[in-house]
């Protein structure tokens, strides 16, 4: 099943963050999805927490993001799913892919996604219960990976 089939819209940003004035809605740009300090702007909030983040432009296009809401950057796009799709278990299924939409649906010359992504990136969609069922073991290995890193460091 194509990623558009199981899509209720797609949006690339336009919020350049030099363009926004202060307020209370967090900025997302690719410092802030990596783990950089929240920037608060005003205008209107276009990502909600269980939409899938693609970087669009720049040398990592194609970098896949998740569980964020607020303003979206000019370099992303927002994958808003249709209800009945678990938006957790689509997210770690491009984030297992991420290789091949690096290298296989990104322009040769200045990266970006290619424009008809959605319509020929495939993937499994199983019954609710079992993406439900995929995306909670994931979500938990994934903090487990998390805590043991955390206690590595210290």
């Amino acid at each position: 099943m194509s990623l558009s089939s199981i899509t209720v819209s797609e949006t690339k940003g336009i919020a350049k963050e030099n363009t926004l004035s202060l307020g209370n809605i967090e900025y997302l740009d690719t410092t802030r999805l990596n783990g950089g300090k929240a920037k608060l702007v005003s205008g209107k909030k276009d990502v909600d927490f269980r939409d899938i983040i693609v970087l669009w432009d720049g040398s990592n296009a194609g970098k896949i993001y998740y569980g964020f809401s607020g303003i979206l950057g000019s370099t992303l796009k927002v994958f808003k799913l249709k209800d009945d799709i678990n938006s957790e278990y689509v997210f770690y299924y491009l984030k297992s892919k991420q290789n091949l939409i690096l290298h296989k649906f990104r322009t040769p010359n200045i990266p970006h996604v290619s424009k008809d992504f959605s319509q020929r990136f495939n993937l499994p969609i199983p019954d609710k219960e079992k993406q439900n069922l995929i995306a909670n073991i994931l979500h938990l290995n994934e903090l487990q990976i998390n805590l043991i890193n955390k206690k590595l460091r210290s």
